[in-house]
């Protein structure tokens, strides 16, 4: 019915699916999407580590098992409930692994184009500087061009644009001592960000507040900011 399920009932749905389709074989695509509903569902009912043993039995089905059918997609859907459960779990070096994947095998099967692909080259952006600052060079190029393709095919005003913006300034202003243009370029971003946020979403909207937030944080930087040329230039 289209209809999204959480809570208690998201977690009995998935019980439900792992009991219907328990008894298929391990090729079939329904046996190991039910595995996958079962871990989204204990992660999303915060029992992540539960889900993640779930998940990474369906991970170890998918390495074994060549003649799984749909393959991509299952890969990305067991991947991306992974990445999700390292996430809450604060493993920060399993997450960015598994965002990796997910990246991977979306560009095979999504066209450089597609809202799918950029909106996971920017899940991985986040995942790398969620890393530390010594990534950025590595996060900053795939910013810059996920960014590039947001702007031109879902538009400057899409959500999934102004959050390449926001993660394009905390990447210029997240190293120890930034240099005062990278911190005054990350400010100007984040003042538009703001903006544009406000003029969607209305001045007291929590993502409202918690980008007027992020500007704090920047202008705080400046105190650590030294003078010199971007480190990204």
């Amino acid at each position: 019915c289209g209809q999204r399920f959480h809570g208690v009932v998201l977690h009995a749905l998935g019980w439900a699916a792992w009991k219907t389709y328990l008894g298929r074989g391990e090729t079939d695509w329904h046996h190991l999407a039910s595995l996958n509903q079962l871990g989204q569902s204990l992660d999303f009912n915060g029992r992540h580590a539960e889900g993640l043993q779930v998940l990474n039995t369906a991970w170890s089905l998918l390495k074994r098992n060549d003649a799984i059918t749909n393959r991509i997609g299952s890969e990305i859907a067991v991947v991306s409930s992974i990445a999700s459960c390292y996430s809450n779990l604060k493993d920060i070096s399993k997450a960015l692994e598994m965002e990796r994947i997910l990246f991977a095998r979306k560009k095979i099967a999504y066209e450089p184009t597609s809202p799918i692909l950029i909106e996971a080259g920017l899940n991985l952006a986040c995942a790398l500087n969620n890393f530390g600052w010594q990534l950025h060079g590595e996060s900053m190029p795939l910013i810059l061009e996920t960014l590039s393709l947001a702007q031109k095919h879902l538009g400057e005003d899409s959500t999934t644009t102004t959050c390449l913006h926001e993660v394009r300034a905390f990447t210029l202003m997240g190293h120890p001592t930034p240099a005062l243009v990278d911190v005054q370029d990350a400010i100007r971003i984040l003042e538009e960000a703001v903006a544009r946020r406000k003029r969607f979403l209305g001045n007291v909207h929590p993502l409202t507040e918690r980008a007027r937030q992020k500007i704090g944080r920047a202008k705080e930087q400046l105190r650590r900011a030294r003078p010199g040329p971007s480190r990204f230039a």
